[in-house]
């Protein structure tokens, strides 16, 4: 009799070969998991209070969940910390084009809708919307 989980280790191993796995894998448990995490926080310097291990491996495990590749996990931060970017530049602008860019990009609203929340002309708030695009483009667009 064995257990539900070294059952499938065991059939894992016999089959490793099949689905391009070492038949000599190593499993972590959460502890393991927890120690590894610590020992790459600490080989980027990285401050665990900062990055409770705790933390990072709810958020690995939910992209595990969730499917997605290591590549696609990264691009997502990626483009997260561009979104911050962008939004610290924004909020420095006036508060009608802070809530043109809101509106359109996270409201998903069109023009006739913001311009009818803002109580201006639909070509006024497009002018706006789009000066800012070119703004954005010139600030966040890489010089190769």
């Amino acid at each position: 009799a064995s257990t539900f989980h070294s059952a499938c280790v065991r059939i894992l191993r016999r089959d490793a070969d099949r689905i391009g796995f070492d038949k000599n894998f190593t499993i972590y448990d959460t502890d393991d998991s927890k120690r590894v995490l610590r020992d790459i926080l600490k080989d980027l310097n990285l401050d665990e209070k900062a990055f409770p291990p705790k933390s990072v491996l709810s958020i690995i495990s939910s992209a595990k969940d969730q499917y997605q590749s290591p590549e696609d996990f990264a691009a997502q931060i990626q483009d997260r910390a561009l979104l911050e970017e962008i939004e610290s530049y924004v909020s420095a602008l006036s508060p009608q084009v802070q809530a043109i860019f809101r509106l359109r990009v996270y409201g998903e609203r069109s023009f006739p809708e913001i311009a009818a929340a803002l109580g201006e002309k639909e070509a006024a708030v497009k002018t706006r919307y789009y000066r800012l695009m070119c703004q954005l483009r010139k600030e966040f667009t890489p010089y190769d």
